[in-house]
């Protein structure tokens, strides 16, 4: 990534969390410090050299930015929460006094994560069919119950380009396919699961959703060590009690924002443009290793980074965590790059835990 490195301490204190953050900021600029575009924290800040307390205060109060709760769309169903930003003024005042600088010479911002009170694990069971809008990023899914023949090809294309997917495995297909499995956990992307035998769980009794998530689960952690903790229905199919069941066995249940419909053999042009023409802060993506898919993802990739999205995975995008982002320096061209220009804060990839 380009721009500030960051140190990161994190406690974790009931009943939620919170994040510190050190925001090393080195941005040549007119000196004004705002919040805007996406929800994130942007600030254009002179070099540290020559502040005073009350400049810091007054930058601060750009930066700070309220929590939102986590809630119940009408459409949309559940909402994750994201974290408030606090700029901890004297804990950076003590830093700058004490000559500590970024690594580009600017100032060593203190920023505390502040939790929202209603989180994600406090709503009552719901499926998920995004992220927050307030954090520009997106994540990439893959459904696998079929398609072993194209998975190496896809699986190329996550690690040419750095990015984590989240592969949803049909337990049968585990069961089936082992060392595959294994293989797309080893290569670090996260693991949900896709039930048993591909089924719709709607017209079951709650034993039998249980027994057949329990499976598919088990299958999981045989192959490849993770214990899922995403559920995503097959074709979309639930109801409130299959919701209930997925959330009573520590599983929240996983729809999508944007569907590229891979599995009808449309053209690669149509799959791209069904995501990059249609992206959106907050999206989970729902693609399936087809012939075309490894091809696509390539250009779907180039296409949301040059947006300024960051690619991160199912767990990361429905964290309470609120990234922060390094803008360019006035008088650069902002190119999007490989790594979106987005600078993280704290350590994503945590899914809410629930009690």
């Amino acid at each position: 990534m380009r721009g500030c490195k960051e140190a990161i301490q994190k406690e974790r204190v009931f009943p939620g969390w919170i994040m510190t953050v050190i925001l090393a900021a080195a941005i040549a600029g007119s000196g004004a410090v705002s919040g805007k575009g996406g929800g994130m924290a942007h600030a254009e800040v002179h070099g540290s050299e020559g502040w005073t307390r009350e400049q810091i205060e007054r930058a601060a109060n750009g930066l700070s930015v309220p929590p939102q709760d986590a809630r119940i769309d009408k459409i949309w169903k559940a909402i994750p929460d994201v974290n408030g930003l606090q700029v901890d003024v004297e804990g950076t005042w003590r830093r700058i006094q004490a000559g500590e600088r970024s690594e580009d010479g600017g100032i060593p911002w203190v920023i505390h994560q502040i939790p929202a009170k209603v989180q994600l694990k406090d709503l009552p069971p719901a499926p998920i069919y995004r992220g927050n809008p307030l954090k520009k990023q997106m994540a990439l899914m893959v459904n696998v119950s079929w398609g072993e023949e194209h998975l190496p090809a896809l699986l190329q294309v996550f690690d040419r380009r750095g990015v984590k997917g989240t592969f949803f495995l049909d337990g049968q297909w585990v069961y089936k396919h082992p060392g595959l499995a294994a293989d797309i956990a080893r290569r670090g992307h996260e693991i949900g699961t896709h039930g048993w035998g591909h089924p719709d769980l709607r017209g079951r009794p709650a034993a039998a959703i249980r027994e057949n998530l329990g499976r598919s689960r088990n299958a999981i952690r045989q192959a490849t060590g993770a214990v899922p903790a995403l559920f995503a229905p097959p074709a979309g199919w639930y109801n409130d009690r299959v919701v209930r069941e997925a959330r009573a066995m520590g599983m929240y249940t996983i729809l999508w924002t944007l569907d590229t419909v891979d599995w009808k053999n449309p053209p690669v042009g149509t799959i791209v443009q069904r995501v990059v023409g249609r992206a959106e802060p907050g999206a989970l993506v729902l693609m399936h290793p087809t012939a075309k898919t490894p091809e696509a993802l390539e250009r779907i990739v180039s296409g949301l980074r040059a947006k300024g999205y960051e690619l991160v995975t199912v767990a990361a995008l429905l964290s309470p965590e609120r990234p922060l982002v390094q803008p360019e320096a006035p008088g650069n061209k902002d190119t999007a790059g490989e790594e979106g220009g987005v600078e993280r804060a704290g350590r994503c990839g945590e899914l809410p835990i629930l009690l």
